[in-house]
């Protein structure tokens, strides 16, 4: 089940359907990422020692759904697990945190 789904389930339902999708996607998902940063010559950048594409849609992920309500508390403690995914989104962040103040809503 995906996340999108989830904003029609019950509070109980909702619990549910989030445990079992960190279970089997995010830990697996993050584990991956943190080992392809921690293979990286830069541990600023998902590939290479500058912006590319993999580090817009990373932090594109981490923006709109991870650093964000509801998602942003449970996601927060999975990533005290990662420490340097979530290094790397941090400094990521705050490298464009302007512009993610100040940009308009998402719609989704």
């Amino acid at each position: 089940m995906g996340l999108y789904i989830m904003k029609d389930l019950k509070d109980e339902e909702k619990k549910e359907a989030l445990e079992s999708f960190v279970k089997k996607n995010v830990i697996l998902t993050f584990s991956a990422w943190q080992k392809r940063i921690e293979a990286n010559s830069s541990k600023d950048f998902f590939v290479g020692d500058n912006w590319t594409l993999a580090d817009i849609c990373l932090l594109t992920v981490y923006a709109n759904s991870l650093a964000r309500e509801p998602l942003k508390e449970p996601f927060e403690k999975i990533l005290e697990s990662f420490p340097t995914l979530k290094a790397y989104f941090e400094t990521r962040f705050s490298s464009l945190k302007d512009y993610f103040d100040n940009r308009p809503d998402c719609v989704y």
